[in-house]
């Protein structure tokens, strides 16, 4: 390149319009990509309730955990006697 003078300025060779295939295979893949960022922010969205729980009727206790058929798990038996 000269150091001085006037110099043609011309434009990069991939300046210009794109082919109309080329405009098509860009605008399907943004669709594509907005398509699947869209399902997966739906699939991975977790619902909220809209409206307060409706009162529910009482219910008996729930039994402690660690019982089984009314008897209790390692709680010693009236007068001291513990039996394994």
């Amino acid at each position: 390149m000269p150091a001085g003078g006037y110099q043609v300025r011309r434009p990069p060779a991939h300046a210009g319009r794109l082919r109309s295939w080329e405009r098509v295979t860009i605008t399907v893949v943004f669709v594509l990509m907005a398509a699947i960022i869209a399902l997966i922010m739906v699939l991975t969205a977790h619902p909220q309730p809209t409206a307060p729980a409706a009162p529910t009727a009482p219910t008996a206790p729930a039994a402690p955990t660690g019982q089984r058929h009314g008897h209790s798990a390692q709680q010693p038996r009236p007068g001291g006697d513990q039996r394994r």
